[in-house]
């Protein structure tokens, strides 16, 4: 269970961030922000559910795990930028260019905070 555990924790927290930015998506017209505030929030709601989902299903809570969440994070949310500068529509580079700045602010978070962002105190206590 846990070889499937640390083959399965980048996967699960890219798919939990899809839904997450397509929930939050959805929402938008709920939320009274403006167009750039969504954007914004929506590349950050999905860095922090990237980064919790894949530390909740990760075995251990090491610098491991917690890098190899991190890298696709900022990967991700750079070529998105990149991308949506690329396109007509230049204001959704926004989503992705805060989702790789969120996930360089995720670097500084330490064990216990992660801890507390996941709400498990022991790593094996399933």
């Amino acid at each position: 269970m846990t070889l499937l555990r640390w083959i399965f924790f980048v996967p699960i927290g890219f798919v939990a961030s899809i839904v997450a930015g397509g929930v939050f998506e959805w929402m938008g017209p709920f939320l009274q922000f403006g167009e750039a505030a969504r954007l914004i929030c929506g590349g950050g709601v999905s860095a922090i559910v990237f980064f919790i989902a894949g530390m909740w299903i990760a075995p251990e809570r090491n610098r491991l795990a917690k890098y190899a969440l991190i890298v696709p994070i900022v990967l991700l949310g750079l070529i998105s930028g990149i991308g949506g500068l690329l396109g007509e529509h230049k204001l959704i580079s926004a989503t992705g260019f805060s989702m790789a700045i969120v996930g360089i602010g995720l670097i500084r978070l330490q064990r216990e905070e992660i801890d507390k962002m996941v709400d498990r105190k022991d790593p094996t206590s399933r």
